[in-house]
Formats: structure tokens, sequence, C-alpha cells
């Protein structure tokens, strides 16, 4: 494993100082120069009419869920609504290369026989016209090459040169419109994305200052179509979960060097299955990781209530074994779920209407807490309780879909969820400080989800590290 302390440093300035600016997304418009005309803005589908909560439209996916002095969720976070309305379509030529290989050593998602079984089909599905391939979707490695999937497996991906860090996402990633990216550092014997946010949650509570915001570098990523995998290194593994934080917008690797790239490729394959008018709306719309992030969690253990499902980091089951012959449920789900889809899942939202601690006067610093709208993470310590106040009728659906049930569970640690109306839409939370002795197993983690009748959504998260 790469020593990276310099990419460590790297996040944190991107915790410091995000590098696409806040800005309403009318400010925007002027980015979009320099786009050849077939990939200039085209009408994204709109529906009649917007749902509305209490006589309040629900705002596009994008929109952070908070109040300025004069509007309501008046604007993104992040979310480069330009860029992303003009993603290419599929092309109307016809495209020589298939999707995928199964050649030898191309390096496909499983070298054995379930692996060449759904090359065959994915193709198959492209040449009738029914899956869209990947000629929408890029690659590309942040550790200047260590890690990386082979383009002879998958010969419509474009791959763009391999690179040291994603210090500047917007010329590193949205530019080139990047939907996959692996990088196979480790920092101080833990995962890079661990590293910095313990770096960042230590100085905050022993120096204060402003709060930090280690999740919010990430989001950008969740809403701008880049799938972002890294291995858990020392983080995770037999020595327990020694995560600060289980997060919606990245996916972390069980293992070492070159695991973020073996659990990128049955997603990459997720990605060809999908069907073609279907995924330019998605893309169009930057909710490719959040339909992806559904998928994998739906599958990876067959239930997406179980909190196996919800982890900080994923090992590929034993089909994914070189030669293996057997049953592959993981990946016959996976690749029908995508075949399958009809509309986007919808993507559950959390409006904090409050939030508040209880016994937090003998210290000199404030509560760590962050608020990213499919996320809140925070930070507690001895003798404090969490209280929280959510709304999740505001979570985003395809076409204006109704909500038809909402979820909210308790994952792993101790917290009481009391529902605030008839259909559990509101929910008070109640999450007090554990002591422990382990190192490892220091959060309470909750699921929330929400329904449209016809599919789960992609999960959210209340995730609160318990300080010893």
């Amino acid at each position: 494993m790469h020593s990276a302390l310099i990419q460590a440093t790297a996040i944190f300035s991107l915790i410091v100082a995000p590098a696409i600016s806040e800005q309403p997304d009318k400010e925007e418009s002027d980015r979009s120069e320099g786009l050849r005309d077939r990939d200039r803005p085209k009408p994204l589908e709109q529906a009649a009419s917007r749902r509305l909560v209490d006589g309040i439209p629900v705002p596009p996916f994008g929109h952070l869920l908070v109040e300025s002095e004069n509007e309501r969720f008046p604007r993104y976070g992040g979310y480069w609504k330009s860029n992303l309305s003009a993603w290419p379509e599929t092309s109307n030529e016809p495209i020589d290369t298939a999707p995928l290989s199964h050649a030898k050593y191309s390096g496909g998602p499983y070298d054995n026989s379930a692996g060449k079984r759904w090359v065959e089909q994915i193709n198959t599905w492209f040449r009738n016209g029914e899956s869209a391939g990947l000629a929408q979707d890029a690659f590309r490695s942040f550790d200047d090459g260590h890690s990386s999937i082979r383009p002879l497996a998958f010969p419509q991906l474009r791959f763009e040169d391999a690179i040291p860090n994603y210090e500047n996402v917007g010329d590193a990633i949205f530019r080139h419109r990047i939907t996959f990216g692996v990088q196979s550092y480790g920092a101080a014997g833990k995962s890079v994305i661990e590293a910095s946010t313990r770096i960042a949650l230590r100085n905050y509570h022993e120096q204060g200052g402003q709060a930090p915001l280690f999740q919010k570098a990430f989001r950008v990523f969740y809403e701008n179509n880049f799938l972002f995998v890294a291995p858990a290194a020392g983080s995770y593994g037999d020595q327990g979960d020694e995560f600060s934080c289980l997060s919606p917008f990245y996916l972390h690797a069980v293992g070492n060097s070159g695991s973020d790239s073996k659990l990128l490729k049955p997603l990459v394959f997720t990605s060809a299955a999908l069907p073609p008018n279907l995924k330019t709306r998605i893309l169009r719309q930057g909710l490719l990781v959040p339909m992806l992030m559904n998928l994998f969690r739906s599958n990876i253990n067959g239930d997406l209530l179980s909190p196996e499902s919800h982890v900080p980091a994923y090992a590929l089951p034993p089909e994914a074994k070189d030669h293996y012959e057997g049953p592959s449920p993981f990946l016959d789900g996976l690749l029908n779920a995508a075949h399958d889809l009809k509309h986007i899942p919808p993507v559950c939202r959390i409006r904090v209407e409050s939030h508040a601690v209880e016994s937090d006067q003998g210290y000199a610093h404030r509560m760590y807490f962050e608020d990213n709208t499919y996320a809140i993470s925070s930070a507690l310590r001895p003798g404090q309780t969490l209280f929280l106040s959510l709304d999740l009728r505001f979570s985003w659906t395809d076409e204006n879909r109704s909500i038809v049930r909402y979820v909210s569970t308790v994952l792993r640690g101790s917290a009481a969820i009391r529902p605030l109306n008839k259909e559990g839409s509101r929910i008070g939370i109640r999450i007090p400080w554990k002591a422990t002795s382990s190192e490892a197993d220091l959060r309470t983690d909750l699921l929330l989800l929400v329904h449209d009748g016809t599919y789960y959504s992609s999960p959210a998260y209340i995730s609160i590290l318990h300080i010893q």
C-alpha cells in the first residue's frame, strides 16, 4: 500500500475550500462555454407539475434543503447543472465495438463462467438496443495508475490519463465527465478519507475554529455522476470497523491496493446494462451514483434493509473469485435490476427541522455536526446526547411520483426513533453517547429510505461517532 499523506492533505484542502463554488445555478451558465454544439444543454424532461409538501414545491435533485432569508431551497451546493444537462447522448451512429470483452487477460469483473456469461448477455442487449453500453462513461485512476481496470475489458469506455490525486475536482473529474475513479492509497495505516477525517475532527475539538465539513467535499461526487472507490486498508477488516463515518457518497473495498478496482468492475457492468434513454436521463440529472448505490446495496446481500448491506467497506462475494463455478446471485441480481429499470429510483433526502445537543456546557468547542442533505454526520463526546427532528417528505422522486412508504431504522449502536406523524415521514431521534473500551465499532448508524410504490430509494444515513 502506497503512503499518501500528501493525498490526505489534498482531501483536507477540499474540506476547507471545495473546488465547485456554491453559487446559484443561474450564475453557472457561462461554465458551458467551450462545449461542442452537440454537447450543449438540451431541455430536460419536465413533469407537468411539481410535487408539493405542505404547499411547498419539492426542489429538483441537487438543491440543498435549507432556507435563505428570502427563498426556500434556493440553490445548489456543488451540483454543476450546466455540465450535467449537456451530457452527450448515446451516439446515433453505429458503434463497431461491443461494450465489454472477456478476452484472455482482459480483466473482466469475474474471470469465470459467470463473468463470461454476463459479458455476452450485455453485449447482446447492446446490439438489440436494450442497453446503453459505456460510450457515455469515462474512467480515471487517481494514483498515477497504481490501481486501474484494463481497457481491453471495456472497449467503449473512455480512459483519461492517470493522475496522482483529485485535488481540483472540477478539472480532474467533472470537466472530463469522469463517471468512475479509483485510488489505491493509504495514509497512517488507514484509508485516506478516514485519515483526513481524523485530522479534521481532532484539530476541531482541540483547537476550535470553523467546524469541519469533511463529507461536504464528497457530496459533490454523489451529485455529479462520479463513483469513487478506494481501499479501506486498516480502517476495516479483522480488527473491526474503525471508520468515523458511514457515508452514502463513495465506496470502500475491504483490503489494500487493487481491491478498489475489483469492487468497481461489477458497477461498470451495471452502467453498461442500463436502458439507453433512461441512462441519458440519469446522467443529465446527476443521478448515476445514487442509482448505482441503490442497486449495489440492494443486491450485495440480497436485502436492502439488512445492516450488512450498509457498511463502510465491502468485499465481493465468493462468486467473484477466478475460476469459480456456481451460482452468482449478486451479479445476476445487480445486472438484471439495472436492465429492467422502468424509471429512476427515488433519492432519500433529509430536511433537518431541528438539532440540539444536551450537556454541552462543559466543552470548550461546539459539537461537530454536518448536514449534507443525503447524510448527517456528527461526533458526540462523553455525557452528550443528540436530538434530531427530521423530515423525509422532500426526497426526490422521478417525474414527481408520490412517496408511499418511509423507513427509518437503527443499523448499529443505540438510538431511539419516534414518528412525529402517522406516515413516519417526520421523525424525532435521540442518540446518547456510549462508552466502549474498543478502538473499533465506535458509531451509531441509522438508515433512512423512501419508496415510490415500485422502488426503494438510494439510502440516506445518520452516522454518529462516539469519541472516547
